[in-house]
């Protein structure tokens, strides 16, 4: 599989090596992130903002990137917010995100709604 890296082949080595940034840094729990329950609304932002509400091109694309990573964060937030509550974050990150960066495309000269 490529050149060794202590033992590992270099993919699981840059994996294992990245997980650290996206798990730990914002708190968000291991498992979850594993079974790819804080990546979904991130990637509904990312397509809604690049291709389908705006003009896809590369500031979209860019801009989408930013709103899918702060749909990331904001999953485990809304989460712990409503979890004292018996509540779950379902959908709200994808809506609440998309919506306030929709709102903001007018007021950036470079990107246009379709």
């Amino acid at each position: 599989m490529g050149q060794q890296k202590g033992g590992k082949g270099v993919r699981e080595g840059a994996s294992a090596d990245a997980r650290p940034l996206s798990v730990e840094s914002f708190g968000a729990p291991a498992e979850a992130v594993g079974q790819g329950l804080l990546g979904h609304s991130g990637v509904l932002v990312a397509l809604a903002l690049c291709g389908v509400f705006v003009a896809p091109d590369g500031w979209s694309a860019a801009y989408a990137v930013i709103g899918a990573a702060a749909a990331t964060v904001l999953t485990p937030a809304l989460g712990a917010i409503t979890a004292p509550f018996g509540g779950h974050a379902f959908t709200w990150p994808f809506v609440l995100t998309t919506m306030l960066f929709l709102a903001a495309v007018p007021v950036i000269p470079r990107l246009r709604r379709v």
